[in-house]
């Protein structure tokens, strides 16, 4: 049976997102699932895709620890692909 691919719910701009708005440059899958509202493992699918793609990278400084970080690929994605959030003022 083939492993299940990335969850279509977390879209690239939405996880590109939230390492935008991170102060922090690497970010692990479950605070990106956190900020998500979703499960770690289809957050991880997702992001390692991102990883193929150009968009993520990716450090293990451990065995079972994985730290992604947005790439300037990721971020001219996202400034391509993202809406302009409204700014409130008007």
């Amino acid at each position: 049976m083939a492993s299940p691919g990335p969850d279509p719910t977390f879209d690239a701009v939405s996880i590109l997102r939230v390492f935008i708005s991170d102060p922090f440059p690497g970010i692990i899958a479950s605070e990106v699932a956190r900020e998500l509202d979703g499960s770690t493992t289809g957050v991880k699918r997702q992001m390692d895709k991102l990883v193929e793609q150009g968009l993520l990278q990716r450090k293990e400084p451990g065995p079972k620890t994985h730290i992604y970080a947005i790439t300037p690929a990721g971020r001219a994605y996202f400034a391509e692909h993202a809406l302009p959030e409204s700014s409130g003022s008007g």
